[in-house]
């Protein structure tokens, strides 16, 4: 199919937080290049309000399928559309099983590396396997429809509000947990981090996370000497965005809310030890980021990551604590 032939392309990403931002410079590539095609972006509910307000896209919204009842209600959905592409940037099982009930000339997909539990069976195409960070990989996509260009654009939308409970504009913000426990850096190394600042810096900390990372804000809360604005669990994603954008800096462990702050060109301090950051890291900031990835492995396997597979993720429980809190102060001074 030719380009000029192309009159309609959707994408799918339902999730998470982090990926959906990845695909923005993808989708705005796209947007650039067909300007007279119609462009559609399969996502959740949830995920809906972080990418509202993209124009010239329309938003089509679903449920994730839990059950096999599910499918069949998701085919009533797509059964108005026929696209002339469908990119299937999404790869694992229960998604999979979504894209036979999508009508498409032309299914793309991921390599058979990156794309997980047999997407190639569901797909008709699938792009080139790179090494390479995230943002890429879902370039990837642009570049197998043959469009030409090196721009990078996130522009995440957002609309302007006022936070009342922010201090003025001389705060960190600390987003403190990643989506396991596992990848999360100990509450007391946060705690000792934010008393080095309140005595060093004098900025004030504001807490953000969803309503599950409340436990954890709250003893941060007490516990440290800091003058701390809590919103753990009261933000909505365009509150969220507004505190970033207002805020000197954001420090969080590999969490979707690191990759929001990044793509609002906010800096970022990124804690990284199961994966390396040049993979998954806030994007264009990985010099920014804490890497104990080799020392994980040199740890728990006695390896280099030049002895690793690509993407070998590290799982231990105690791998944060190879952070010390006197690496991220000092990167928050220079950063300062």
């Amino acid at each position: 199919m030719k380009s000029d032939q192309i009159n309609s392309i959707a994408i799918m990403r339902t999730s998470a937080l982090g990926d959906i931002i990845w695909t923005l410079p993808m989708l705005n590539r796209i947007r650039k290049a067909y300007p007279n095609a119609k462009i559609y972006y399969i996502t959740s509910n949830t995920f809906a309000p972080l990418i509202e307000g993209i124009e010239d896209i329309e938003l089509i919204k679903i449920d994730k399928p839990k059950k096999l009842k599910d499918y069949f209600k998701l085919k009533r959905v797509f059964a108005p559309y026929n696209f002339d592409v469908l990119l299937c940037t999404q790869a694992n099982l229960r998604i999979n099983f979504i894209y036979p009930f999508i009508k498409a000339k032309r299914k793309i997909g991921f390599d058979s590396k990156r794309g997980r539990d047999l997407q190639k069976v569901f797909t008709s195409e699938s792009i080139p396997f790179k090494k390479e960070h995230s943002v890429n990989a879902f370039l990837g996509f642009s570049d197998y429809l043959g469009i030409e260009s090196k721009e990078i654009e996130f522009n995440l939308p957002y609309k302007k509000e006022e936070i009342s409970q922010l201090p003025s504009d001389n705060f960190i913000v600390i987003h403190p947990k990643a989506s396991s426990l596992q990848r999360t850096w100990p509450t007391k190394s946060y705690i000792e981090l934010i008393n080095h600042i309140e005595d060093n810096l004098k900025l004030s900390i504001v807490l953000t996370g969803v309503p599950s990372d409340k436990d954890i804000c709250d003893t941060i809360e007490k516990e440290s000497k800091a003058n701390i604005i809590n919103l753990c669990g009261r933000t909505t994603l365009n509150e969220l965005k507004n505190v970033f954008l207002k805020s000197k800096m954001v420090i969080a462990p590999d969490s979707g809310p690191a990759h929001m702050a990044a793509a609002l060109n906010r800096p970022v301090i990124g804690l990284y030890t199961a994966v390396p950051p040049e993979y998954t890291g806030p994007f264009g900031q990985i010099d920014n980021c804490i890497n104990a990835y080799p020392r994980a492995l040199k740890k728990y396997f006695h390896k280099s990551p030049a002895e690793v597979p690509w993407r070998f993720r590290v799982k231990e429980d105690d791998m944060m604590d190879l952070i010390s809190v006197e690496e991220v102060f000092d990167k928050v001074s220079s950063i300062l």
